[in-house]
């Protein structure tokens, strides 16, 4: 029986002999710093990648019209901001403004919507103006000279 015993061992040993361990090697310094960078380079060009993403989908969001958006008329260009009243007085070039219509007002800085509550034309109020007259309009927030006027059907 002992034969057979040592036979068995050996076919335990060679069928169920286990790899060994092999002992890393101890990374130098500079090898991690050579993995740190290549690992910041792969960081940064994934996140400048999703920037550009996020980029263009935002601007194919903003350019392409989508049905709900409402139709907006060009009225106008603003030639004077009185800041200590809140009044800009506006240029109308195109269509026509009443009391309580919609309008937006653009610019390079600002864009806002509101609602017409004042018109003047000459320190007089007036329900409704129409093109090439000179309107005074008071706004909520400022705006510049060189900003344009849309109404928003």
């Amino acid at each position: 029986m002992p034969l057979l015993k040592k036979i068995f061992k050996t076919f335990r040993n060679i069928l169920g002999r286990r790899k060994k361990a092999i002992p890393k090697k101890k990374a130098s310094k500079r090898s991690l710093r050579s993995i740190r960078k290549r690992h910041l380079k792969k960081k940064r060009i994934v996140k400048t990648d999703v920037k550009k993403i996020a980029a263009r989908k935002l601007f194919f969001l903003k350019s392409s019209p989508s049905p709900k958006q409402k139709k907006e008329i060009l009225l106008g260009e603003v030639t004077h901001y009185f800041s200590r009243i809140g009044v800009c007085v506006v240029k109308m070039t195109g269509g026509s403004i009443r009391l309580g219509d919609r309008i937006r007002i653009k610019g390079n800085i600002r864009d806002f919507i509101q609602q017409v509550r004042s018109l003047q034309i000459e320190n007089v109020d007036v329900m409704s103006v129409h093109r090439g007259q000179l309107v005074g309009l008071k706004v909520n927030q400022k705006a510049r000279e060189g900003d344009r006027v849309y109404k928003i059907n």
